[in-house]
């Protein structure tokens, strides 16, 4: 049972270790795409919510290194990506290719089997139409590929600067390339953080557990933290530690009860 329990204890931290070090590597190489990459995260947790489901380790490790790719592609072609705007026909061949050597880079570790499922069919269109021969279609493909799939058209086109409302009909109107069910519980996550409305404060207000909604940017226009990040004390330490007037202000975020709670408080104590 000691040696059982050693070998999965020896299995769990390699497997950590391994997924820590790719998503630190996509972070210091990749800025752009790392910033993607927690976009998407955001997205698949706030549609685990809107399912009453958790968010499975492999869907979250999906969405995290679904861009790892990207470290393969021109910078111009990243900025592209990352802003959503329309690619040449070179650029969209070389997209095409992402999830390939995503796989590619994944292969060789062990226990991500689920994680490369979904990375693999996460183009596959619901209806089965255009897909390859024999693959799976409809609620054969994994859940964790359908969310991928969903969430990285929304975020294409959010990107783009499209309306959240635009955004959804736009994803509604593409029959059969998304999970109905997905999608309408997408549309209704959406419209309700929509409805709770968003807040432009300055630096000093920003709290632990707020969203940042839009990239937070320095005055010379150099992308200092991408936005959809979750503020942490140490992402806020770090920004408050920069030269004064350095951080262009206010900041676009997205405040949870507690954190507009705790903003309040340092509010009404100043």
């Amino acid at each position: 049972h000691r040696l059982i329990t050693a070998e999965r204890e020896l299995l769990e931290k390699t497997l950590r270790g391994s997924i820590k070090a790719l998503i630190e590597i996509l972070s210091l190489s990749n800025p752009l795409a790392f910033g993607r990459a927690m976009r998407l995260k955001q997205h698949a947790s706030q549609l685990s919510v809107g399912l009453g489901v958790p968010l499975s380790w492999q869907i979250e490790v999906a969405t995290m290194l679904s861009q790892i790719g990207c470290v393969t592609l021109p910078a111009a072609t990243n900025e592209k990506l990352y802003y959503g705007k329309p690619l040449n026909s070179d650029e969209v061949e070389l997209t095409q290719r992402l999830p390939a050597l995503s796989l590619q880079l994944l292969e060789s570790i062990p226990r991500l089997e689920s994680v490369r499922a979904i990375l693999e069919a996460q183009a596959y269109n619901f209806d089965g139409s255009g897909n390859p021969p024999k693959s799976p279609q409809g609620e054969s493909i994994p859940l964790g590929a359908r969310v991928l799939k969903l969430v990285i058209g929304y975020d294409t086109l959010e990107a783009a600067g499209i309306d959240t409302a635009v955004a959804i009909g736009s994803l509604q109107s593409r029959k059969g390339r998304y999970d109905p069910k997905l999608l309408d519980t997408w549309a209704r996550v959406k419209n309700k953080a929509a409805s709770q409305g968003l807040s432009e404060i300055p630096l000093a207000s920003v709290r632990p557990g707020m969203f940042l909604v839009q990239d937070v940017l320095s005055t010379t226009g150099l992308l200092l933290v991408a936005r959809g990040h979750e503020v942490s004390p140490g992402l806020l330490y770090r920004l408050r530690n920069l030269a004064a007037g350095s951080v262009r202000e206010p900041l676009v975020v997205f405040a949870p009860v507690e954190a507009k709670r705790d903003a309040s408080k340092t509010r009404s104590a100043v």
